[in-house]
């Protein structure tokens, strides 16, 4: 049963427009450096394959591309092929306000009412990773790490 809490996050869910990209790169920018544990000259170097990826990414069909909106757009998510959640960033002015868990669970319960892989994996930051443990992801040892400050994660259903 949803609570009230999530019935007053849904209503503010959406997906994503194209006229949306700009928006959806500041806050992606905004969020890398200030939210990832990482040293600043990775997130130079992630930050050109994030701003495409979020680009590319309106094309594709088969996707889970949501947007929090408030007075603004606060956050969003992005799962490409319905199995691999490449982006989730919430606008550090707006993080710690339940935004990415009711993405998150928003993005799983669409992709659980699909036909799907019955898996979803991403690579979290080290920092993120207790908050994607508490949705039910596990650590994912079957997979090398991207970089030193990702772990593999994964949550099957």
């Amino acid at each position: 049963m949803l609570t009230g809490r999530y019935k007053q996050t849904k209503m503010n869910i959406h997906a994503v427009e194209e006229k949306d990209l700009e928006d959806l790169k500041r806050i992606a920018k905004a969020a890398l450096f200030h939210s990832v544990d990482a040293p600043d000259d990775e997130k130079e170097r992630l930050l050109p394959h994030i701003l495409n990826d979020i680009e590319k990414a309106i094309c594709l069909d088969e996707k889970i591309y949501l947007k929090y909106v408030g007075s603004e757009i606060q956050g969003f998510i992005l799962i490409k092929h319905y199995w691999n959640l490449s982006q989730l960033f919430i606008d550090p002015k707006f993080q710690s306000l339940g935004l990415g868990g009711a993405l998150l669970t928003e993005a799983l319960l669409r992709i659980r009412n699909r036909e799907n892989s019955g898996y979803v994996r991403l690579n979290s930051s080290d920092n993120a990773v207790g908050f994607y443990q508490k949705y039910g992801f596990v650590q994912d040892n079957s997979r090398q790490p991207k970089s030193k400050w990702s772990v593999p994660m994964e949550i099957r259903f």
